[in-house]
């Protein structure tokens, strides 16, 4: 069951009014995390090139390429050959491993957030308004 914002300003409260030893730095949280958000940008950007160079490959196979089976693909861009079983054999399994490492840095970059959040000081603290 979700927090409150209540309950989670008197959580950040108590843990402020208590001094612990093994608080991290806030600073090096935030550079945790700015690390792994342009590591997600970078993986979202080039997930996306993959599909859309996937789709483009797609779309320029004729339907007499898929039923003829011994034909190759060109690939564009690289211009190279490839078998078009092994094409739509293989592209399925690439896109779904870099969408699974995309959520996983995307997992992972919700955790260093969240650990950011936890020990940032609030507008309160800083001085802002309530």
């Amino acid at each position: 069951m979700p927090l409150t914002p209540q309950e989670l300003r008197q959580r950040r409260l108590a843990r402020l009014a208590a001094p612990s030893k093994a608080m991290p730095d806030v600073k090096a949280l935030l550079d945790a995390a700015n690390s792994a958000s342009q590591t997600v940008a970078v993986l979202h950007v080039a997930f996306m090139a993959v599909c859309a160079y996937v789709l483009v490959i797609v779309f320029g196979t004729t339907d007499l390429d898929l039923l003829m089976g011994g034909n190759n693909v060109k690939l564009p861009v690289i211009d190279v050959a490839v078998p078009i079983v092994g094409f739509y054999a293989a592209a399925p399994y690439l896109v779904v491993l870099m969408y699974l490492n995309l959520l996983l840095q995307l997992q992972l970059l919700s955790r260093k957030l969240f650990a950011f959040d936890a020990v940032a000081p609030t507008d309160e603290e800083v001085g802002g308004a309530p």
